[in-house]
């Protein structure tokens, strides 16, 4: 799974028993700018920013995480989806 953009890096925050939380990183200042997480009413990844501005893009680099870590949840509980 690819966790390296070109300006964002996604790092693995928390791991619970059946999905994770991820923290999105600047890559030049390390700065924090969110995290993507499971949204129990959503039933899905979703994306919590931080006081934070993002370009076309980074959110297009987000969007791509977030298709990855959807396979990679559903690949999980193959038999329910």
């Amino acid at each position: 799974m690819q966790t390296k953009y070109k300006y964002i890096e996604f790092k693995l925050i928390e791991r619970k028993p059946k999905t994770e939380v991820w923290g999105i990183y600047n890559i030049g200042d390390g700065y924090l700018l969110g995290e993507i997480k499971w949204d129990i009413g959503w039933r899905q990844y979703t994306f919590y920013p931080e006081n934070a501005k993002f370009s076309e893009s980074c959110l297009i680099d987000i969007l791509d995480f977030l298709k990855q870590i959807k396979m990679e949840y559903k690949k999980g509980f193959a038999g329910i989806y």
